[in-house]
C-alpha cells in the first residue's frame, strides 16, 4: 500500500501545482481515505478548492474516495483468499518437460 500512498501524494501535488480544484479535493480525500496522515501542507489548497465546489461535487468526491477504498480492500481480501502461497523459485519446477 506504500506505493499507493506515494502515488496519490504525487498526484495531489500535481493537481495543486496546476490548480485543478476538483482533482485537489478528490485526491486529498482519497489520500485521507487510504491512510495518508500528514496532509497539513495540502490543507490550504484543499480548503481553497472546497470553497469553489458545489455541495453536490463535494459529496460526490467523498463518496468516490470511500468507494475506491472499499473496492481496494475487497480486491486485497479476494487476492489473499484465492492466491495460493508462492513456492520459492526452483529450476526443477520451472523447467520445461523435454
Amino acid at each position: 500500500m506504500t506505493g499507493d500512498l506515494e502515488a496519490i501524494e504525487r498526484l495531489l501535488r500535481h493537481s495543486i501545482a496546476y490548480g485543478h480544484g476538483k482533482l485537489i479535493v478528490r485526491r486529498f480525500l482519497l489520500a485521507r481515505a487510504l491512510g495518508l496522515t500528514d496532509l497539513r501542507e495540502y490543507e490550504p489548497s484543499f480548503h481553497s478548492a472546497i470553497k469553489e465546489l458545489e455541495a453536490g461535487a463535494l459529496r460526490s468526491a467523498l463518496k468516490d474516495a470511500q468507494s475506491f477504498v472499499e473496492r481496494l480492500e475487497a480486491r486485497q481480501a479476494r487476492t489473499q483468499l484465492t492466491m495460493p502461497p508462492r513456492a520459492p523459485y526452483s529450476r526443477q519446477t520451472c523447467a520445461p518437460d523435454l
